[in-house]
């Protein structure tokens, strides 16, 4: 569930940065901006940009920024909150480009994700192919020769079906392990986050 809520919140990203754009493009302060997105944002980000609004109006923006960002911990949104952090201090005016830039390049991002793990899923289902295979072939060699059958009814041919599956099991981890797509290393982290 919270990979899946992760991914929810990643695929959101690009509305939500288009969504706080056209808002400031229409004149709204940013902070009204990043409030309304708790409105009328993408529903997988909107508790969160609801959160900074209860956040902002005990604490100060920065410090309700800082704490949605480590409530989010993903390096996508420590990007887009690094932009709105710079736009507080500096103005909104001077990040719009940043944050087109920044819709257009998440955006890609997402489509280079989605298209490797594709490509993995395609992998993965091969594999998993190969490693029922064999097993196939000695059910259908068993069912029909009386020779194989002794055989593998024996201790020997037991263990031999043993050090098979183990060693199909070892083969299915590693391809598991060597087919992972490696999480991106969160860069942009608040003061109060450390190192992840």
């Amino acid at each position: 569930q919270r990979a899946r809520r992760q991914r929810n919140r990643l695929a959101a990203w690009p509305d939500t940065i288009r969504d706080l754009l056209a808002h400031l493009e229409s004149s709204m302060p940013l902070h009204a901006a990043l409030v309304e997105l708790g409105r009328s944002g993408p529903e997988p980000l909107r508790p969160t940009w609801r959160r900074y609004g209860v956040l902002a109006s005990a604490l100060d923006h920065r410090a309700a920024l800082e704490a949605i960002r480590n409530e989010l911990a993903d390096p996508v949104s420590d990007r887009v909150i690094e932009v709105v952090l710079v736009a507080h201090e500096q103005g909104s005016a001077v990040v719009l480009d940043l944050l087109r830039d920044l819709a257009d390049s998440t955006t890609d991002d997402i489509r280079l994700l989605e298209t490797v793990e594709t490509a993995q899923l395609e992998t993965r289902i091969e594999a998993r192919a190969v490693a029922v295979l064999p097993f196939v072939v000695l059910v259908m060699l068993t069912s029909r020769s009386p020779d194989y059958r002794a055989f593998y009814s024996s201790a020997l041919g037991v263990v031999v079906i043993i050090v098979g599956a183990v060693m199909t099991l070892l083969g299915s981890i590693a391809v598991q392990r060597l087919g992972r797509v490696r999480e991106e290393t969160r860069v942009l982290v608040g003061p109060t986050t450390g190192q992840s």
